[in-house]
């Protein structure tokens, strides 16, 4: 949980962002931090409604999967803390026609990318098939991660490779180039996948 700033320069994923990952468990651990930080409380009591409906959201579409998948809804909800963190997250401009985001799988179960400034977000199975998508006003859009099967035993369905390139060459020089706000969604007690194999095709390009 907290903010988090990236630099292309010394991190391993090689891109500028910046982000606040929100959870509630957040007003349990933290309340004095958050009481002598009004403006971070303000934040978090902002967002914790989002996180109820992307609790919600997930669960429902996770539903769906039941009949064919028992047990999905449970491997997800079934926990004092459902692994489900909000990122609010800010794109530093470069180059137009530049990652804005490099190509990966994300690391856990599943993903709901909820809104964004502008569009950049490309989705596909792998590199030869990304497409541009665009957010439509009241929808999300939903995709499984690279761990997906560990909830659903399926060979028909694939995680979404993805990635977020700058368009809009009017936000060069502006004070950040994208934002969004996306959710994470794990199962718990499922470990993460490693980066060899979240990032596979970028790292072989």
């Amino acid at each position: 949980m907290g903010y988090k700033h990236r630099d292309a320069n010394d991190h391993v994923y090689n891109d500028s962002k910046e982000f606040f990952h929100f959870h509630p468990a957040l007003f349990e651990h933290y309340p004095d931090f958050l009481k002598a930080n009004p403006v971070v409380n303000n934040f978090a009591e902002k967002a914790k409604p989002i996180w109820d409906l992307v609790y919600l959201t997930v669960k429902e579409i996770l539903q769906r999967f039941e009949g064919d998948f028992p047990g999905v809804v449970e491997k997800v909800f079934d926990t004092k803390y459902p692994h489900i963190l909000l990122r609010f997250l800010k794109y530093e401009w470069d180059e137009s026609g530049e990652y804005l985001a490099k190509p990966h799988f994300d690391a856990g179960s599943c993903t709901l990318a909820i809104a964004e400034s502008c569009p950049g977000l490309r989705i596909g199975s792998c590199p030869e098939n990304l497409k541009l998508v665009e957010h439509k006003s009241g929808n999300a859009i939903f995709m499984f991660s690279s761990n997906f099967q560990k909830i659903i035993d399926a060979t028909h369905f694939s995680p979404g490779w993805h990635d977020v390139i700058q368009l809009d060459k009017a936000q060069i020089g502006k004070s950040y180039a994208r934002w969004a706000v996306v959710a994470f969604i794990d199962a718990h007690s499922v470990e993460a996948l490693p980066r060899e194999e979240t990032h596979k095709w970028f790292k072989t390009a």
